[in-house]
């Protein structure tokens, strides 16, 4: 009957560490379910960071075509301006010319 008693009490002490065995477990699996969350939040955080860059990007992309368009204006612009000063030799040529033609008729 001893050894019965004795049995029965290593049973139960085999059982209370096979209950704090288990509490383990479970608190070992909320901390692995509350990284897993964590590293949810952060790809999805990640993922917007990535979003902001390609819409920054975009917007890089649109000021460079905008700075071109600027860029091709002023080339026009430009051009315009050598035009008129040609305008302006010929207009000069052309007065000195009549005023040549002036003189010859007097």
């Amino acid at each position: 009957m001893q050894q019965v008693g004795v049995t029965m009490q290593q049973r139960d002490a085999t059982m209370q560490q096979v209950g704090a065995t288990t509490q383990q477990v479970g608190k070992t699996t909320q901390h692995v379910g509350a990284t897993t969350q964590q590293v949810g939040a952060t790809t999805q955080q990640v993922g917007t960071t990535m979003k902001q860059v390609v819409a920054t990007t975009q917007q890089v992309g649109v000021t460079t075509q905008q700075v071109g368009a600027t860029m091709q204006q002023m080339g026009v612009t430009t051009q315009v301006g050598v035009t008129m000063q040609q305008v302006g030799g010929t207009t000069q040529q052309v007065v000195v010319t009549m005023q040549k033609l002036g003189a010859k008729m007097q």
